[in-house]
């Protein structure tokens, strides 16, 4: 089948959940954090995702989230919806509710805890695809999920779904970066940050990361150095997102409390995660004063 048309690339941020006090959801706060993003130069925006603490939230809320953030990006940037839940009943339901919103593109991360073959995740990923034929889909490979897209399964995929437009892949494999950055009629998102500078310069169409919450002037910078060709400013940027990488090490309670610092929304995290420390905070706000600048 022929893959319809696509359009995403660039700084795609998945946008952290913010939390009130109470441990409700305060969409005010995510919609001033998400006006902060854009102003900062972000290409789109995606809700639910792995750092936007889907995990955490029901069914009522991520769809609540997306209906608010979708109306207030008023068109002026795409609009991911995550869809994947603990089942597909629930997963086909958020999809249905993401196409009746008129979300740009749909995500979809594979199941977790059991392990699955392709031929289940081939069957997963085709029930949503199929669910919503006129909407771009993409798929997520997540090494905490367990389950592995393979570069022959996502193909096969593409090529059975025309709305199955891509994928993003957080895993730092450069190997694997060239093996999807290669597949025709596919658009590729890295969610690596160490990788990223690798990633741009060969073939990778955008890069999604729970970073960009925290620091979007450096991945708008690194995009646009690659784009212009300057290498100095593009392995500088590469270098920062090094050091950051290092730093939060994939932590969500380090890397919302890095937003906090940075001025980006509140560092709350929802239970049972927890929130960083008032000792971890002040030790990451002067690391990150003294190391990064920030």
């Amino acid at each position: 089948m022929a893959a319809m048309n696509r359009q995403l690339s660039g700084i795609v941020v998945p946008i952290f959940t913010q939390f009130n006090a109470q441990g409700g959801i305060d969409l005010d706060a995510m919609e001033a954090h998400m006006e902060a993003l854009i102003e900062a130069g972000v290409d789109a925006i995606f809700v639910g995702g792995s750092a936007g603490e889907f995990i955490a939230l029901d069914l009522e809320e991520r769809e609540l989230i997306a209906e608010r953030l979708m109306k207030g990006t008023a068109g002026r940037v795409p609009f991911l919806i995550h869809v994947t839940a603990s089942n597909l009943r629930d997963s086909l339901r958020l999809a249905d509710h993401g196409r009746a919103l008129g979300a740009d593109a749909l995500v979809a991360v594979s199941p977790w805890f059991w392990k699955h073959d392709d031929e289940s995740l081939a069957s997963f990923f085709g029930a949503i695809a199929e669910r919503v034929q006129d909407t771009p889909l993409y798929l997520y490979n997540m090494p905490h999920t367990g389950n592995d897209l393979k570069p022959e399964l996502v193909q096969r995929l593409v090529g059975e779904h025309s709305n199955i437009v891509g994928l993003k892949n957080s895993q730092d494999d450069m190997i694997r970066t060239m093996a999807y950055s290669a597949m025709p009629d596919t658009t590729f998102f890295t969610g690596s940050d160490i990788t990223a500078l690798y990633a741009l310069s060969h073939g990778t169409d955008g890069i999604i990361s729970g970073m960009i919450n925290i620091v979007p002037e450096r991945f708008v910078t690194l995009k646009r150095a690659v784009e212009s060709g300057d290498s100095a400013t593009a392995l500088n940027c590469q270098m920062d997102l090094h050091k950051y990488a290092q730093l939060f090490a994939g932590d969500i309670r380090k890397m919302k409390a890095g937003a906090e610092i940075a001025g980006y929304g509140s560092r709350r995290c929802r239970e049972p995660l927890g929130t960083l420390s008032d000792a971890d905070y002040e030790v990451l706000r002067q690391t990150l004063a003294k190391e990064l600048a920030l």
